[in-house]
């Protein structure tokens, strides 16, 4: 199989990219980042790295290095760029130009972003669906398969439903939640051709964690980064009997 990887510079997308060098089910494994690896990884053969700067929009250049490719793994990782003010549609993801110079990210929380919700809504939401409404359109036919499996590192308390009031980081949970029902409504539009799964992780613990994350784990138990990676390309590799994981379902078939 030929994986695609979004965030590999990051906590966790750094272990996805770990876990698809080590399975032999895994051939080639594009990653598309802002920036280069900068170790060893970039010259593993099975590795080829693509530079990109525009998470929301996917060229046919682009879209013709990833043929074949059966599987995207999406995690959000914080960078910096330029941003465009992006409208989000059920079916399909527009951009309309108007550039500035923002801090962002491919996603998080909204203190990432100096606090400015478009920004931040666009990293959440837009990215990654930009990314399933292309790669379901131009590649699914072209794979073995004949279908894009996409999984995407959502997060816990993730709330699909927009008129829930919550008490609680409601920006970012909701924007998740989006993000969830947009794939799961381009699977539903798309059967057999495209499959979406979330997975939800609560605490993402890293190697060597400082105290503080050792603290907090004691009151919210978390799993760590390598953990979730493994999770993410097991999924990507088998599918799964749920389109949503919750944290303690993902340690428990890890």
């Amino acid at each position: 199989m030929k994986a695609v990887i979004f965030g590999a510079t990051g906590l966790v997308g750094n272990e996805v990219l770990n876990a698809c060098i080590a399975t032999d089910k895994i051939i080639k494994v594009y990653v598309v980042t802002r920036r280069a690896l900068g170790d060893d990884r970039e010259k593993n053969p099975k590795v080829d790295v693509i530079l990109h700067s525009d998470f929301a929009q996917y060229p046919l250049e682009l879209l013709d290095r990833l043929k074949g490719i059966e599987l995207c793994l999406w995690y959000a990782s914080q960078r910096r760029g330029d941003h465009r003010r992006i409208s989000l549609h059920m079916s399909t993801a527009v951009l309309t130009s108007d550039p500035v110079s923002h801090p962002r990210a491919i996603g998080g929380v909204l203190s990432k972003f100096n606090n400015d919700k478009k920004l931040a809504y666009a990293a959440n939401v837009v990215y990654p669906c930009a990314a399933a409404s292309a790669f379901a359109q131009h590649l699914g036919n072209d794979s073995p398969s004949g279908r894009i499996r996409f999984v995407f590192c959502s997060g816990k308390f993730a709330e699909p439903d927009p008129a829930k009031l919550l008490w609680f980081l409601g920006d970012s949970r909701r924007w998740k939640g989006e993000t969830e029902t947009f794939l799961q409504t381009l699977a539903k539009q798309q059967p057999g051709r495209f499959e979406a799964f979330s997975v939800r992780p609560g605490l993402v613990i890293p190697n060597n964690p400082p105290p503080a994350i050792r603290l907090a784990t004691v009151v919210s138990p978390g799993i760590t980064a390598q953990q979730t990676g493994t999770v993410m390309v097991r999924i990507g590799l088998d599918g799964w009997k749920q389109a949503v994981l919750e944290q303690d379902e993902m340690l428990a078939i890890h």
